[in-house]
């Protein structure tokens, strides 16, 4: 999914993780290639729901595929919200002392601050979203630890509100499993909010998008 210019949700979530103390550095040559293993498996998923069950037999070359049933999943593509008016450049867009040339980089000169995100996928049958993760942390304690606060407390709350939900699969594929002998473990979990729960935190994120405006910490992201 192709992402636009402006602020995402992955660097407002950077910024308050950074703000409770737990500064995001540069992967490692380690991470980088359990990231690639993540971006990898995403696409694997991508194709297992696009593919007919022909297409899955001929790519995959296993006879056990042809009796999968695809998945009533779409790719809802890249979504964004409006947060209201822009703190950099009060509203004004271009014509708040930035030109055509060097717009506000905040709001790209249109005055509005948005932030976009891109969730993995919207389960048509079940009406709910779909997200998909690749990590190397340990499935040992389940999904209520919170080194998993980035998904379950910030990130799927903001695609449900993008897409007007409450509900989301979550699923996990943990590379080294529980750790006991690094076998990968496969997990899958229903995750339901109230309305309530997903605007608060709404309206954390926003907050955050604004401070990180306002102070310019979104030109060092």
């Amino acid at each position: 999914v192709s992402r636009s210019k402006g602020l995402h949700l992955s660097q407002v979530i950077d910024f308050i993780e950074s703000r409770g103390g737990a500064p995001r550095e540069g992967l490692s040559q380690t991470g980088k290639a359990f990231a690639t293993g993540g971006f990898l498996w995403e696409r694997v998923l991508d194709r297992l729901i696009n593919s007919s069950k022909e297409e899955l037999f001929e790519w995959l070359f296993t006879a056990a595929l042809v009796e999968i049933n695809n998945p009533e999943v779409v790719r809802p593509g890249e979504q964004v919200i409006d947060c209201g008016e822009c703190p950099a450049c009060e509203g004004r867009g271009n014509d708040g002392g930035f030109t055509v040339e060097f717009p506000c980089e905040s709001c790209a000169g249109t005055g509005r601050l948005r932030i976009y995100m891109t969730p993995d996928g919207y389960n048509i049958s079940d009406e709910l979203l779909e997200e998909w993760k690749h990590t190397s942390k340990s499935c040992k304690y389940g999904l209520d630890q919170m080194k998993f606060n980035r998904w379950t407390k910030w990130q799927i709350p903001a695609y449900l509100k993008s897409l007007n939900l409450t509900k989301c699969r979550l699923r996990v594929y943990f590379v080294r499993g529980d750790y006991t002998d690094n076998t990968p473990q496969w997990r899958e979990a229903i995750l339901e909010y109230s309305q309530q729960e997903i605007d608060e935190t709404w309206d954390s994120i926003v907050q955050h998008a604004v401070i990180m405006v306002r102070d310019g910490v979104l030109n060092a992201v």
